[in-house]
């Protein structure tokens, strides 16, 4: 159960703005979900400042992501960026994700994991090579992930209306995004076994 909480809350903290804009555009349309997600992306930075937690790299992304493309939205009389802004928020992802892979820089995939184990009250990873090298390679998956689906995003909004085109981003995009999480989180261990005879060796990481 503690897990289970400590997902929830991980999710939430780093995608709140994402998940409330998905859930108000879908009972209230665009423009009150972009003034929701703003909303509540600028209470957690407030809040965390309040608390005087660290705020990830992630959400700080996030936060600035969410900033700009509501700005611009707003400013609109018709958010006409609305066709394309997936599209160019999933490449800027997957070079945020690829970023991260710079030498002396924390992988984001160890980022997420570092953070849902905290808000799940569970221990410190111990960070032998096999769990660095997973963390690696999913953030590199991520990655390629992103552009793939920035790819799909902007074939769908040459080919399809405005309706059909969110319709299809929000069956395929939440389906993937939450299918990749899920085998990251709850495959970890299986993974890093099979990494671990691949490279030869026999120690398995604590992960979970």
């Amino acid at each position: 159960m503690n897990r289970l909480i400590g997902l929830v809350r991980f999710l939430f903290r780093e995608f709140g703005p994402l998940i409330v804009f998905y859930g108000v555009n879908h009972f209230y349309g665009i423009k009150p979900a972009i003034v929701a997600s703003l909303t509540v992306a600028l209470v957690e930075a407030v809040t965390l400042r309040i608390k005087k937690r660290p705020m990830s790299n992630f959400f700080k992304y996030s936060l600035a992501m969410t900033l700009v493309f509501s700005a611009v939205d707003l400013s609109l009389e018709t958010p006409v960026l609305i066709r394309y802004e997936s599209a160019i928020g999933n490449i800027l992802t997957a070079v945020f994700f690829g970023l991260t892979l710079r030498a002396g820089k924390k992988p984001v995939i160890q980022e997420f994991a570092e953070n849902r184990r905290r808000a799940a009250g569970e221990p410190a990873f111990d960070l032998r090579p096999d769990l660095m090298f997973f963390f690696r390679a999913c953030t590199v998956i991520w990655a390629i992930y992103f552009v793939s689906k920035a790819g799909f995003y902007v074939w769908v909004a040459n080919h399809y209306s405005m309706e059909e085109a969110l319709a299809m981003r929000t069956v395929v995009g939440n389906a993937t995004l939450y299918g990749l999480m899920f085998v990251n989180i709850y495959f970890a261990k299986p993974i890093i076994r099979i990494m671990a005879k691949l490279r030869g060796t026999s120690a398995l990481p604590e992960a979970s």
